[in-house]
């Protein structure tokens, strides 16, 4: 499988190198005084709709309440103003491309306020939850600008204010606010699902763990959010400390067995029912997201089957299956054309890293398959596999290499000489309903 790490063919940066998308806001005399940046208020509120629909459920820190009292406080507060120009460039960031045709110009304008206007970090108490978020905010906009060292950096600084404020909490965790506490923990769960989205794109070190089990319930969120944000967590739970090791070690690690793949393959499926209960509930967007990271999930776990060369062409289960990416294509085909594409481009780059790492090893599948088999069965796959590299070739802001990988599997697929035995006589397929899973 081909894929791609950032960090091991990247120069090192020069000492006063700047990130290039980014570039710092004009600024009047009255600024150089002192002065914070100004931008337009009435921009910040207009984007709270956008915000409660499209960023809040997965990152359900903020809520609309908060972000009026940063965008209140934008002239007297530097914390407040960062956080204010973060969110709206986050916001931005997801939002549909109808709204804003060439959205990277005012999100790149948007985090350079941002960066400018927070205070420096002098003292433990400077900490705090917003900043923080800040910083989570500014990590998925620089992956937008496709800044990939600059998403590290930031993801990297909200990990370390938030292990922080754990230290500082620790001690004083019964004396927390109740809401305090219950939304340091919510904030633990989204820096994981941050941390573990770039860890797996990019092959390097996590430092979060998942964290124990808490028994607050976050009642202080709408019910679609707290059901939405519950199943995300359940599946990203799954990729615990030993889930990476084996990822990371694949064929050399003793944790990787049988036992272990049928085991997390087990708790998949558990969480997926428990999702199908809940699913009436969620938005469009909210089960786009879930509907992707389980099969992306499904996915990383039967690559690692692979390396240990524990799958077979008769297995009981079908995640042993060696076909069993390109019998998915046509799962994932059909929920691609019953979810919008705006669904899913609303999820930022996470949603496509995941698509990418399903239909390319899909594609492989095929690819390798194919110049072995030539039945109706491998014929549909690959038409599926073609439909579904069109699908990503489609998305806005597609990464130049990423965009290179497509090409070459498209090509490969287009070559296999695949000849429709039943030739004459309609192919039907049974698209079925969609499912959840």
């Amino acid at each position: 499988m081909q894929k791609r790490t950032y960090f091991e063919a990247a120069p090192p940066p020069s000492v006063n190198s700047k990130p290039r998308a980014i570039k710092p806001a004009p600024e009047s005399d009255h600024e150089r005084a002192g002065r914070f940046p100004s931008v337009d208020e009435s921009l910040l509120l207009s984007l709270l709709p956008d915000y409660c629909a499209l960023v809040f459920p997965a990152s359900p820190i903020v809520d609309e309440n908060g972000v009026r009292e940063s965008i209140s406080r934008l002239r007297n507060n530097r914390d407040d103003a960062a956080f204010a120009y973060a969110y709206a460039a986050v916001t931005v960031c997801l939002t549909p491309p109808k709204e804003y045709l060439d959205a990277s110009p005012l999100i790149a304008d948007l985090v350079s306020r941002a960066l400018e206007a927070r205070s420096p970090i002098i003292h433990h108490r400077d900490l705090s939850i917003r900043r923080i978020m800040t910083s989570a905010f500014v990590r998925i906009c620089f992956g937008f600008l496709q800044e990939v060292e600059m998403e590290f950096v930031y993801l990297r600084e909200a990990i370390t204010m938030l292990e922080l404020l754990h230290l500082q909490h620790s001690s004083e965790g019964s004396q927390m606010d109740f809401r305090d506490r219950v939304t340091l923990e919510r904030l633990h769960w989204v820096l994981f699902i941050h941390e573990r989205n770039f860890v797996i794109a990019h092959e390097v070190q996590p430092l979060l763990t998942v964290p124990p089990p808490s028994p607050e319930n976050a009642s202080d969120l709408p019910r679609h959010v707290r059901e939405g944000f519950d199943r995300l967590i359940a599946l990203y739970s799954l990729l615990d400390e030993d889930f990476f090791r084996n990822w990371r070690e694949k064929d050399e690690s003793p944790l990787l067995t049988l036992e272990w793949i049928e085991g997390k393959q087990t708790e998949l499926n558990q969480q997926l029912e428990k999702l199908q209960v809940a699913q009436s509930i969620l938005s469009e967007i909210q089960r786009a997201d879930l509907i992707v990271t389980g099969q992306w999930i499904r996915t990383l776990v039967w690559q690692m089957a692979m390396s240990k060369h524990l799958l077979s062409s008769v297995a009981a289960q079908d995640y042993m299956l060696l076909l069993f990416p390109v019998q998915r294509s046509a799962y994932l085909r059909r929920v691609l054309e019953k979810i919008s594409r705006q669904s899913l481009e609303q999820q930022g780059r996470s949603i496509f890293q995941k698509l990418f790492e399903l239909i390319n090893t899909a594609a492989d599948v095929v690819s390798l398959a194919g110049q072995f088999g030539n039945d109706e069965d491998m014929i549909n796959w690959r038409d599926d596999c073609v439909y579904l590299i069109h699908y990503l070739q489609d998305f806005r802001g597609l990464d130049p290499m990423l965009e290179k990988i497509l090409r070459e599997k498209l090509q490969a697929l287009e070559s296999l000489q695949l000849t429709d035995l039943h030739a004459g006589s309609p192919v039907t397929r049974d698209h079925g309903s969609v499912m959840p899973w």
